[in-house]
């Protein structure tokens, strides 16, 4: 009989820090992903570390995410020295448009000359960032070194129940047992989670362009769009907003909307050469919350998905609290807004 202590199923950044956080507890673990580790929207997030941009002092998510950044800073340096992967961590800042803020247009225009926009705004000194593919691949190395197993390419058809609580993982070819099952798989957490809200997928798709220097030191947030610095010459121009549409690929339509407001911000990006574009889908819960901690009635069972956005941003401080969560069974009090017993998520028939 395959037996583990948790089993994982999910192989994004946040499947990846949960397990990684387990790990460094010596719980044995076993993750298990339907395609390959960091396959889906983990693998196509432009890295941005935006709390400022996202949420205000007063959200119940402020503060998680203001941890988890200052978090993934010593992360970086941490998967650096031991793997020798560098997730790219660099707190270039940020200028958040058309917010009330001490920032004249000429400020702004000090701060980046090659930015043209009629709007205030405010500067995030802050303001960081990552690159999303290598921090995936760090937290699963790390894992994978403290002794996680990972099974990809691997469908989970429904989860095990005896008297009342999971015990394990049904695949398509086996059976495997823990006391506990954390599901962090993304849109595709709803099939394994009976009785609760459905998660909205919602795509968003991407550019990245060549630059022939760097044309921004800082990431530039605005109502519409956002352009990322990416190294020396790479640029990231984001994001379109589909909800309800779970499909892969990327639209005319979106191309050529994304390009026409990041070239009116920086009209010189028009000169940059093409570099790729890609697509994902983010998962996005009925209040914007995510599901994090306990399922409301299955026992063993634990959610961490629904993150939306944020997944890179949010990915430490999930990671520390499902494992502190899982290792010592105490709910920590900073899981209260994001719990999946909060109202609303145990619902029928909800419509977005």
């Amino acid at each position: 009989m395959h037996s583990y202590d948790v089993i994982v199923v999910g192989g994004g950044v946040i499947g990846g820090a949960i397990s990684y956080y387990l790990s460094k507890q010596g719980v044995r673990v076993l993750a298990v992903e339907q395609r390959t580790l960091g396959y889906g929207a983990s693998s196509k997030a432009a890295g941005m570390l935006a709390v400022e941009a996202e949420y205000q002092p007063d959200h119940p998510l402020y503060d998680l995410a203001m941890e988890s950044r200052r978090q993934l800073k010593e992360l970086a340096q941490l998967f650096l020295d031991e793997l020798g992967i560098d997730i790219g961590f660099e707190q270039n800042g940020m200028l958040l448009l058309g917010s009330k803020g001490s920032l004249t247009l000429e400020d702004m225009r000090e701060l980046e000359p090659k930015l043209r926009t009629k709007e205030a705004g405010v500067h995030y000194e802050e303001g960081a960032q990552i690159r999303s593919k290598q921090l995936t691949l760090a937290y699963w190395r790390a894992a994978i070194a403290n002794g996680v197993e990972v099974l990809e390419q691997t469908d989970v058809k429904r989860l095990l129940m005896k008297e009342g609580r999971v015990c394990g993982i049904e695949t398509s070819s086996q059976k495997f047992y823990a006391d506990t099952v954390i599901v962090a798989s993304g849109v595709a957490s709803s099939e394994l989670l009976p009785g609760l809200c459905p998660l909205l997928p919602v795509k968003g798709e991407i550019i990245s362009v060549t630059t022939e220097k760097r044309l921004l030191q800082r990431t530039i947030y605005a109502r519409d769009c956002y352009l990322v610095p990416k190294g020396e010459n790479e640029l990231l121009i984001g994001a379109t907003s589909y909800p309800g549409d779970g499909t892969e690929g990327v639209s005319l339509e979106g191309v050529m909307g994304l390009l026409a407001r990041a070239t009116a911000l920086v009209p010189e990006l028009a000169k940059a050469k093409w570099n790729e574009t890609w697509s994902g889908v983010r998962p996005r819960t009925f209040d914007d919350l995510p599901y994090i901690g306990r399922h409301p009635e299955i026992q063993g069972l634990v959610m961490a998905t629904g993150h939306y956005r944020n997944g890179m941003l949010l990915s430490a401080i999930t990671g520390q609290l499902v494992s502190d969560l899982v290792w010592n069974n105490r709910v920590p009090e900073a899981l209260a807004p994001v719990s999946p017993e909060r109202r609303g998520v145990v619902e029928h028939g909800l419509a977005y």
